[in-house]
């Protein structure tokens, strides 16, 4: 009697035993369904440089002093929507974000909402990464918002400061033909070759001017290259950008163009370059800003000034977001081929000085 008791009891657990293992068997390929329904997904192993620094910035309090003098406390935020239609099985998009440039831009504060799963370094830009899945109509709202301290490197600061407080290794790259940028293009290597100047600042000087007497600022959906621009002969920021940038490449002068804000009620989102100057580092330039071009932007028709305005000295400050990225957005998105939707992004973007 009591073996058969025993065998009962020793049946009844072998039996609870695999009952609980195909429970936890259909837990687990229900959550991987519920996993792949998320907003968030695990990203690929990308190398973080920076991620510490970044994690650190999060809902931190701004520094209480400016860093440095010339500089200017700024207040900012980001609001996007990315608006879905239809039906989207796989969205991925990159946030591009401030950081701090050594004597150029101090980012005390970022908060980012919803938290990104992954934040990495591309080698030049700090970055925020997100992936959806299964997407119906729908919206999906994104928040950035802190506090800059920005000041304006110019070659009249780059000068007074005399320190180089940009150094960069790796300038090659900077030198080089890219999209948008033909620095090789026979055109451009034949335009750059009527360019003359006895010093480096002379020739990037003499480049701001050929731009400034040959492009008109005109407001185009797509962006050029820096050939197509010239061809054109009018184009807006990006193209007045990488023409300057490929002009003084193709003179073997390191340059770059940088994405952002000026920091200004409107009109804020901007693209400007960047020259490197071994004295002085990376000094911005903003050839769409400058010159008879202000004339023509702000609405009077006025084809040219009696004098002309120094290049060297600029009075916007500047937020920094992206270097080597021409995008209309501060965000970049893809979908997947198999989708049937669409995709498009809302902004509003507010930048405030802090008295």
């Amino acid at each position: 009697m009591n073996n058969n008791d025993d065998n009962n009891t020793f049946i009844w657990y072998i039996l609870f035993a695999v009952i609980f293992c195909i429970i936890v068997f259909f837990l687990y390929i229900a959550g991987g369904k519920l996993q792949k329904k998320s907003d968030y997904s695990p990203q690929e192993n990308i190398y973080i440089k920076n991620e510490k620094e970044i994690e650190q910035l999060q809902n931190t309090e701004p520094k209480a002093k400016i860093p440095e003098q010339g500089f200017t406390r700024y207040k900012f935020s980001y609001k996007y929507t990315i608006k879905i239609k239809g039906n989207i099985s796989n969205l991925t998009f990159k946030v591009f974000l401030p950081q701090d440039e050594k004597g150029i831009q101090y980012i005390s504060s970022l908060k980012i909402t919803p938290q990104p799963r992954k934040m990495y370094h591309d080698g030049v830009n700090n970055i925020a990464k997100y992936s959806f899945y299964d997407l119906n109509t729908r919206e999906i709202p994104f928040v950035m918002e802190g506090i800059a301290d920005l000041r304006t490197y110019d070659l009249t600061t780059a000068k007074a400061i005399n320190k180089k407080i940009y150094p960069e290794k790796n300038l090659p790259r900077y030198l080089n033909a890219e999209p948008y940028i033909e620095s090789n293009d026979p055109y451009i290597r034949k335009i750059a070759a009527g360019i003359k100047g006895s010093t480096q600042e002379k020739v990037v000087e003499e480049i701001f001017d050929y731009v400034q007497d040959h492009i008109r600022y005109t407001l185009i959906n797509k962006i050029a290259s820096a050939k197509e621009a010239l061809l054109l002969g009018y184009g807006k920021c990006s193209e007045y950008s990488v023409i300057m940038t490929a002009l003084c490449r193709a003179k073997n002068i390191p340059a770059r163009v940088v994405t952002g804000d000026i920091a200004r009620d409107k009109d804020t989102k901007h693209n400007w370059v960047e020259v490197y100057f071994k004295e002085y580092g990376w000094v911005t330039y903003d050839p769409t800003e400058m010159g008879t071009l202000v004339y023509r932007y702000r609405g009077k028709n006025i084809e040219k000034t009696e004098k002309r305005v120094n290049a060297a000295i600029l009075k916007n400050k500047y937020l920094t977001l992206a270097r080597n990225k021409l995008s209309p957005w501060y965000i970049s998105y893809s979908v997947d081929g198999g989708s049937n939707g669409n995709v498009s992004v809302d902004e509003v973007i507010v930048i405030n000085k802090i008295k």
